[in-house]
């Protein structure tokens, strides 16, 4: 008989936990990140979750109720149990009610909290990507042209004055940082590619020159938009006789910032 009475007592038990568990209010909250960063933001056996969103929310609720006022007493153990997944209106958090804390306020404050870490910890995630995304590469470009009468330092001016005049310009107009330019006298040996400009192989009185222009930024496309730059350069200062003598056989090799 006293058997029987246990066995009724534990199962009358079971069914209050599992009425309790079923009261419990299910949450589900939008978040903002992209579904192949769901492992991300779950981390290894789902370590990264607890210890970005679950445990800083359970601390702060905690430092939060120990500093009120309230006489409303909680567990000091606390656990909580999120699920993450895509559906068909975007990525889904999800969770239930904590049912020791179903006295006064302690759900509400608790979800608020485990809402604004998920924010928080989604966004750091979401512009990790975008820091990643927005990566620039130096974009190397070399044209050959052929000139007549001209000599580097032409394109140089005094004190570099003419050439940063153009880095300049090329840094304005493509939006790029740390323009170099080095210009040679073009060699048949040398094996840098290039772009020709012109139809200079006609004419042998012309020499050739090497533009070397690089930039960090940018694009591969932007080599035509540089070469016009460089044609309007050229045609400008092919013609400026006003740099002096001792100017032009100034060493050219060092010509970067």
């Amino acid at each position: 008989m006293a058997s029987e009475q246990k066995n009724q007592d534990t199962s009358k038990a079971k069914d209050q936990n599992t009425s309790k568990t079923k009261n419990q209010t299910q949450h589900n909250f939008k978040i903002t990140i992209d579904e192949n960063k769901i492992p991300i933001l779950i981390g290894k056996g789902g370590k990264n979750l607890f210890y970005k969103v679950i445990l800083p929310s359970i601390k702060e609720f905690q430092k939060m109720h120990k500093e009120s006022d309230s006489d409303v007493k909680y567990p000091s153990k606390i656990y909580k149990n999120i699920r993450i997944k895509e559906t068909g209106i975007g990525v889904i958090a999800s969770w239930n009610d904590t049912h020791e804390l179903s006295n006064g306020n302690g759900n509400v404050t608790l979800n608020e909290l485990i809402k604004k870490n998920l924010t928080d910890e989604c966004k750091g995630i979401m512009e990790k990507k975008d820091e990643q995304k927005e990566k620039k590469y130096r974009q190397n470009f070399n044209f050959r042209i052929g000139l007549e009468d001209c000599t580097i330092g032409q394109f140089i001016g005094n004190g570099g004055e003419t050439i940063n005049e153009f880095k300049g310009t090329v840094s304005e107009e493509l939006g790029v940082d740390n323009v170099f330019v080095k210009i040679l006298m073009w060699e048949p040996e040398m094996i840098d590619m290039y772009r020709a400009i012109g139809f200079e192989e006609f004419n042998c009185g012309q020499e050739y020159f090497l533009f070397k222009v690089s930039f960090i930024g940018g694009e591969r496309a932007d080599i035509l938009k540089v070469e016009k730059m460089l044609i309007d350069f050229v045609n400008i200062n092919a013609q400026d006789d006003s740099v002096s003598n001792e100017d032009k056989n100034d060493d050219l090799d060092d010509l970067e910032d």
